[in-house]
């Protein structure tokens, strides 16, 4: 019986082993850690943070910044004792001592025209026109000394002559008597240089110089345009053919419109002018560099008809100077 029961405990003692140790298991396999899910990353960009705005900085002023002062306008007096004269022609002459003046308007005075009046340095350069006995091309070129009223005539073009020798060939219009050529031979007989005169008014050449080989060595031209108006050119070649000086006038009955004067040897002497008017009065006068860029602008003022002030104007049209008339 004893040894019966303890057969039944140890059996019993097996199977609550068991079952330990199948509960042990079962605990152990409940333990094991879930997996870690892993954070899903967002695909947007994060925003930028916000710039604090900037403050403003207040300006200091310097001290020492000068002011633009404008253009001080020089004020010059000129009486007007010809009334072809130029406007530029005046502001020269206003600053130059009486001597000059004189010599000046005595040759405009002279003359039949006046094209141009300019000044560089202590050097007055007047070209007027003249006639002469047999006429050619009629223009002289003045050099005045600005400070000893010295005069220098220099004719436009080649030296020639009126000699009538054995080297002289002459003939002449049988009604006028003028001239319509000239051939110049030297002492050895050969030609020097042949002048040409034409009268026909078809004709805009009016005078030609040719050297011994045909070649054109001046010329003056007389062009009509229009009713009234008239264009006069003188031009004045080297041995080469190239331009050695030009002067043209441009004319609206006895008003000059438009004079243009170009010397290659003298480039700095050349200029444009062009002249406006109003009823028979001068009203603008515009004076242009070689380069055809403006140099000066002259305005009149007219009271009653008689001219008060003459307003000068520079390439930006600031007014720079004002000439007293009366």
């Amino acid at each position: 019986m004893n040894h019966k029961k303890t057969i039944i405990w140890g059996a019993v003692l097996v199977v609550v082993s068991v079952i330990g140790v199948l509960i042990f298991f079962s605990i152990e396999k409940n333990k094991t850690p879930a997996p870690v899910e892993t954070p899903k990353v967002s695909q947007e960009k994060p925003a930028a943070p916000e710039k604090p705005e900037p403050k403003e900085t207040p300006k200091q002023v310097s001290k020492n910044v000068q002011k633009v002062e404008p253009k001080k306008t020089e004020v010059k007096k000129y009486v007007y004792e010809n009334s072809s004269l130029p406007f530029s022609a005046a502001s020269i002459l206003a600053d130059l001592p009486s001597n000059v003046k004189d010599k000046v308007n005595g040759l405009i005075e002279n003359s039949q025209g006046l094209y141009l009046l300019g000044k560089s340095g202590d050097k007055i350069t007047l070209i007027l026109e003249n006639s002469e006995d047999y006429p050619r091309h009629e223009v002289e070129i003045n050099e005045i000394d600005a400070v000893t009223a010295e005069e220098t005539a220099i004719p436009i073009g080649y030296k020639v002559t009126n000699d009538e020798t054995d080297e002289d060939i002459w003939e002449y219009d049988k009604k006028t008597h003028l001239p319509t050529m000239h051939i110049k031979y030297n002492q050895q007989g050969e030609v020097e240089y042949t002048e040409f005169w034409h009268y026909s008014a078809e004709n805009p050449v009016k005078y030609e110089l040719k050297d011994r080989d045909g070649k054109i060595l001046s010329i003056k031209k007389e062009t009509p345009e229009g009713d009234m108006g008239l264009r006069l050119e003188h031009i004045v070649y080297d041995k080469d053919g190239n331009t050695k000086i030009n002067l043209s006038a441009a004319y609206d009955g006895a008003e000059i419109k438009r004079v243009t004067y170009y010397n290659a040897d003298k480039p700095d002497e050349s200029s444009t002018v062009i002249s406006d008017y109003t009823d028979g009065q001068k009203v603008k006068e515009t004076v242009y560099t070689p380069d055809l860029k403006i140099k000066n602008v002259y305005k009149a003022n007219y009271v009653e008809g008689e001219m008060t002030d003459i307003t000068v104007l520079d390439n930006n049209n600031e007014e720079v100077e004002k000439i007293l008339t009366k």
